[in-house]
């Protein structure tokens, strides 16, 4: 079954590799969404192994209808799981205040910002 599921799954774990940050979040409900879905690939240590038989054992998948029903509550668990932390918008401090359209450009050019630096 996990063999069907291979090629999704170590696709995922691309993508999270490009995005490292989401393992490096302190929260353990996400570690297990992520040993869910990784169970389906082959293990590498012994770790792993007692992980995958953990969860073969609390969370047996007899059939691929059951183990993709399982995928998608994993991908929806960890949206929810992330969705404030994405969002999460970070307030900006500036040193000095910015520059309006009108005034001086801070380059110290003497033209307006408008007309230097602040064209976009």
């Amino acid at each position: 079954m996990s063999q069907a599921l291979f090629p999704w799954v170590a696709g995922f774990q691309h993508a999270m590799e490009s995005f490292p940050d989401l393992v490096e979040l302190p929260d353990p409900a996400i570690d297990v969404a992520l040993a869910r879905l990784y169970r389906h690939l082959p293990a590498q240590t012994d770790e792993e192994r007692e992980v995958v038989a953990t969860l073969d054992a609390e969370h047996p998948l007899a059939t691929l209808d059951e183990a993709i029903e399982d995928l998608i509550v994993i991908v929806a668990d960890l949206e929810d799981l992330t969705r404030e932390r994405r969002y999460k918008v970070e307030t900006i401090r500036r040193e000095a205040p910015k520059a309006g359209r009108n005034e001086p450009c801070p380059c110290g050019s003497g033209r307006k910002y408008k007309h230097c630096h602040g064209q976009g």
